[in-house]
């Protein structure tokens, strides 16, 4: 046999180990994946029973899955591995308390976990884009406010809008890359410090630029859809300056140009 054909043999035949290898990694890594998913819903039911307890030991058991897995070479960044960390230690925090005062926000935990753990399981599909619907209801719910003049109202609309940015946040961490999760925080907290309604307003249409990207684009459309807000103040400033300079420079060249007029004129003399 020549050694050409060999070597191409050898060649194809390491090919077809190194994407078994591979095939197999990917298989392992979406069947665990898959699994601390299925202990996510379990964590959900039975925290929708008050069933704490057997909650308290399936977030132990997904803790302790999650830890010993090395997530180094997996498609996850710092951030998310951090925010699924922060996940899990805050639901533990949670059931380890003797009197679960407030069961509601014990189950808002839950379902933020859960849409964490499926935004790792699930990445191209992840359950989080199914809120879509729900948030924009909450803008219509500020525009329909804005119509009556109900200052409360808007100001109720953008809290539950933040509110249920707030549930799927990790998951948007897990989707997401750090600098698209940066730019949307900085959104969220506008809205969140604003109380005259005009500037209730401005948060709202920015936000409504970026959010058909965030659910249905790349992390390029949100950051081109994303517009820091500039005070009216400082734009005014701003222009102020610019038309100034211009001003200064036409009269420089405007200087100028008599100075070389009348040095021609001279000339001429």
């Amino acid at each position: 046999m020549p050694v050409a054909r060999i070597m191409i043999l050898l060649s194809l035949s390491l090919f077809i180990f190194s994407y078994s290898a591979i095939a197999k990694e990917d298989d392992s890594w979406r069947q665990k994946s898959e699994d601390w998913l299925q202990i996510a819903d379990l964590v959900v039911l039975y925290v929708e029973k008050g069933k704490y307890v057997e909650a308290r030991k399936q977030v132990a058991e997904l803790s302790r899955e999650f830890s010993k897995t090395n997530l180094s070479s997996k498609e996850l960044n710092i951030e998310a591995i951090h925010v699924l960390s922060d996940e899990l230690v805050r639901m533990e925090h949670r059931l380890n308390q003797v009197v679960i005062s407030h069961p509601e926000e014990l189950q808002w935990d839950a379902m933020r976990l859960k849409l964490a753990f499926d935004a790792v399981s699930h990445p191209n599909q992840p359950l989080w884009k199914q809120y879509y619907q729900s948030i924009k209801e909450k803008v219509h719910q500020f525009h329909q406010a804005e119509k009556r003049q109900d200052s409360k109202g808007m100001t109720q609309a953008i809290k539950a809008l933040v509110k249920e940015y707030h549930l799927i946040r990790s998951a948007i961490v897990v989707s997401k890359k750090p600098e698209t999760v940066a730019k949307l925080d900085s959104l969220i907290r506008f809205m969140e410090a604003q109380e005259k309604p005009k500037l209730q307003a401005v948060g709202i249409k920015r936000f409504e630029q970026v959010m058909d990207p965030l659910f249905f684009g790349s992390d390029q459309d949100v950051l081109s859809a994303y517009q820091p807000y500039v005070e009216s103040g400082v734009e005014v400033i701003i222009v102020w300056i610019c038309f100034w300079i211009t001003c200064i420079f036409a009269y420089v060249g405007w200087k100028k140009y008599r100075t070389k007029r009348q040095d021609v004129s001279h000339v001429h003399l």
